[in-house]
């Protein structure tokens, strides 16, 4: 075993663990005696005897001095059995297994290194060089995973739990579970996402039958796994979570549309339906093409009207336009409602139909449909000089939505002259 700093620092500042230590360690620890060298702090050498004075009586035995070769063990079980017998807590045991595994298993890292080929070597030779480096340390990872479950119950990550305790978002996304809980979940995808990367990198991304049968295997595996840790309910919602936090940082915008809370985990339960937070977020083994992403949309939209109204599913629709949300901006800004950046976005959303409609209408003459356009544009803004009132209708089309509004009738190109 290498270093035990954290233990020996806590054993010195706990009194009690000391005296646990004098009283129990001869009754249940069978170590050797200390070997030759610097004497624990505290054990000093008695005084020495007169020449001439009479041979002090015997005294009792004491207990015997503290040493950490009466715990130390090559064998990991043994250490932790010298441990609990110590009456150490175990999540400081688990700290120093983890530790110290941490540090074994990160020298044997440092040892892996990427085959140095010459300079002339091939593409494909360096590929496979990088590509075996990285079965490698993924293999590595796994040993480490294992050998933590083996002794502890349950895969154990340091840099997992650094990342619970820093990042915020780790926190809320698992804040429902215990510590316990939460650390073994957020120790298990790194390593399943990083394989599925290396089996698709492997084939240049040309994935063949019998590559997505083995990427099925890997997302297969991770959800046994977290079924393992979880019980059914725990781990729905966990999914339901892992669905939640792509749509926030998505283009929804969930915060222009005035979604609570609850309707936000209405809209993540219906979108999770006919969406796999682990295979499509998480792993990326299932790609999807246009025509599904408007399905999906067309699906989500209807479902969404029925569950929580048609008004908050034109909200959400609304709120994912960008023209909207500058609108909305903007009357914010102003301390006008609500309603008025609705209204005005509405207002300029059908006049676009209507100007869309004229330049798909060919029994419109070119020089009727640019007057048409003309007359449209010239009305729209007086209807939101209308809602905006003079005070704010300048500043409001002088920004993207005054774009808005000459993209109804832009100025035509000048032809290019013909030569004679």
């Amino acid at each position: 075993m290498n270093s035990r700093n954290l233990l020996a620092l806590s054993l010195a500042a706990n009194v009690a663990l000391g005296l646990a230590v004098a009283v129990v360690a001869p009754q249940r620890l069978a170590a050797p005696q200390p070997p030759a060298g610097p004497r624990p702090p505290g054990v000093t050498r008695p005084a020495p005897v007169p020449k001439h004075a009479p041979a002090p009586a015997a005294a009792p035995a004491g207990p015997r001095p503290f040493h950490w070769a009466q715990i130390e063990s090559e064998d990991y079980r043994q250490y932790m059995a010298n441990l609990r017998a110590l009456e150490c807590p175990e999540r400081l045991i688990r700290d120093l297994i983890v530790a110290d595994l941490d540090e074994l298993y990160e020298t044997r890292r440092q040892s892996v290194k990427v085959e140095r080929l010459p300079s002339w070597a091939g593409f494909d030779r360096q590929r496979v060089a990088v590509m075996t480096f990285r079965q490698q340390l993924h293999a590595l990872k796994e040993e480490q995973r294992a050998m933590t479950t083996e002794l502890l119950g349950y895969p154990w990550d340091r840099e997992a739990m650094e990342t619970y305790c820093r990042e915020e978002v780790a926190a809320v996304l698992l804040g429902y579970l215990t510590p316990e809980q939460a650390m073994q979940v957020l120790s298990l995808p790194e390593a399943y996402m990083r394989y599925a990367q290396w089996i698709q990198e492997s084939v240049q991304g040309i994935l063949l039958p019998e590559d997505r049968v083995k990427l099925e295997a890997v997302a297969v595996e991770l959800e046994s796994r977290l079924a393992a840790i979880l019980n059914p309910a725990q781990l729905e919602e966990l999914l339901l979570r892992l669905h939640i936090f792509p749509a926030l940082f998505e283009d929804n915008h969930f915060e222009a549309a005035e979604f609570t809370g609850a309707e936000v985990r209405e809209f993540a339960r219906l979108s999770r339906q006919f969406t796999d937070p682990i295979r499509e977020g998480l792993l990326r083994v299932r790609e999807l093409g246009e025509e599904e992403r408007e399905r999906r949309e067309f699906i989500l939209e209807a479902a969404l009207a029925d569950a929580l109204g048609p008004e908050k599913a034109a909200d959400l629709k609304r709120a994912r336009d960008e023209r909207f949300r500058d609108t909305l901006a903007l009357t914010r800004e102003r301390r006008l409602t609500r309603q008025t950046a609705v209204k005005t976005y509405e207002i300029l959303s059908a006049a676009e139909q209507e100007a869309n409609r004229f330049r798909a209408d060919t029994q419109i003459a070119p020089a009727d449909r640019r007057a048409r356009l003309a007359e449209l544009q010239v009305a729209t803004a007086a209807t939101l000089t209308q809602v905006l009132g003079q005070a704010h209708v300048q500043q409001y089309l002088g920004g993207n939505a005054g774009r808005w509004l000459n993209e109804l009738n832009p100025p035509v190109a000048d032809s290019p002259e013909v030569a004679p």
